[in-house]
């Protein structure tokens, strides 16, 4: 009998596979695009385009319980992969500014619906085997493959022709469309809800503190989109425009799997504790020296914090939340993650307005400026254990 309960403890979840192999192709195609938009449609847009991407995303966020009710927890995952395939073929097509704003605010809709749905499935099926650990293990097949797609389209980009990388991530991206066709449907009863029910519980004690640690994780990722490749791109050689990003994603892949099994031991606190720390040094250690090194360095840094942090949250929900509340809690805890994101994209805008000098000037102030939210969350998480003490 101990053996039998040791195996099923031990062994990953059929759900845990496949949504890793899904993952995995369609953040090594679709979704690993999104640093080389500048080669498409140069900067500004490419900075437009990102903030309707996640401006959409945070929005949407709040409707997607209620899509899980219509459509099915399976079907609202399915269909918010769809979107990420259609994308690839669309700037392959186009560089219509209009027309690929337009697919960001779909695409934020379907990156809503699939990141909802694969969270709670996440943790609907992991109860056993440890939530920090399942999430760690999905998160480091994801990021395995934005590492190589990272490199891969990277090099195909700086060609004559970026639309060959569109074509290419295209193809990739339909090989983790159909793994998620291959998920179990299960069927799990859930509370009904409503946009301002998801609003209600993002702003409850719980789902606020832990989303506000979740928020300024994020901006670490914003940060590596905006103002850490434009540092790169403007500053280095163009070499590291590719190594920049994939050092991010295969630091993460690590990390969020030795993070989610820490988070399981160490408890939850502790994990996101000293990712802060360590993101924090980073962005100064960005803020001080420009070399294609430091900026790696500050990347590993970025992806330290930005993969320890969702993975000890989604540990933190697992513990508390019943599985009928699992898609508002997600939500609501989610929304602000997006958030976080937006604001990253918003306030190196504001911070380069500030200071108009010099481009140089502005970059030095976003990473003085984020390092030290960071630092500061790092300290703020010690009361992360009397949250959910406190039940709210």
């Amino acid at each position: 009998m101990y053996a039998r309960d040791l195996e099923e403890h031990t062994r990953i979840p059929r759900d845990l596979l496949i949504l890793g192999v899904s993952l995995c192709f369609t953040f090594m195609g679709p979704a690993c695009l999104q640093p080389f938009l500048v080669k498409f449609i140069g900067a500004g847009y490419a900075k437009l385009f990102l903030i309707f991407l996640y401006s959409s995303f945070l929005i949407f966020r709040i409707t997607i319980p209620v899509t899980m009710q219509r459509l099915s927890d399976h079907w609202t995952l399915i269909l918010g992969a769809c979107t990420y395939t259609l994308f690839a073929v669309l700037l392959a097509l186009t560089r219509n500014p209009v027309l690929l704003c337009c697919m960001a605010v779909l695409w934020g809709w379907g990156a809503a619906a699939m990141w909802t749905a694969c969270t709670v499935r996440i943790v609907d099926v992991s109860e056993r085997y440890g939530y920090g650990s399942a999430s760690g293990i999905v998160f480091m097949t994801m990021l395995t493959g934005q590492a190589f797609g990272s490199l891969l389209l990277g090099s195909i980009a700086s060609g004559e022709d970026p639309s060959n990388a569109a074509w290419v991530a295209t193809g990739i991206g339909s090989v983790g469309l159909l793994a998620t066709f291959f998920l179990p449907r299960r069927s799990i009863k859930r509370e009904r809800s409503n946009p301002a029910h998801v609003l209600r519980t993002a702003f409850s004690r719980k789902s606020l503190f832990i989303g506000l640690l979740m928020m300024c994780s994020s901006m670490s990722y914003g940060l590596l989109l905006g103002p850490v490749q434009q540092t790169v791109s403007g500053y280095l050689r163009a070499a590291w425009l590719g190594v920049v990003p994939a050092a991010f994603y295969m630091t993460k892949a690590i990390l969020s799997y030795t993070g989610g099994r820490l988070s399981d031991r160490v408890g939850r606190t502790a994990v996101i504790r000293y990712g802060f720390l360590v993101g924090g040094c980073g962005l100064l250690l960005g803020a001080s020296w420009w070399t294609g090194i430091s900026m790696v360095l500050c990347s590993l840094t970025l992806a330290s914090q930005n993969a320890l942090v969702p993975v000890a949250a989604i540990g933190f929900l697992g513990d508390t939340s019943t599985a009928e509340r699992r898609p508002v809690d997600m939500a609501a805890m989610f929304v602000w993650r997006e958030l976080g994101m937006v604001i990253a994209f918003l306030g190196s805008s504001a911070l380069a307005a500030l200071a108009p000098d010099t481009t140089e000037t502005a970059l030095r102030i976003t990473f003085y400026s984020f390092a030290a939210v960071s630092l500061l969350c790092s300290g703020a998480s010690a009361m992360l254990s009397r949250t959910a003490a406190s039940g709210d």
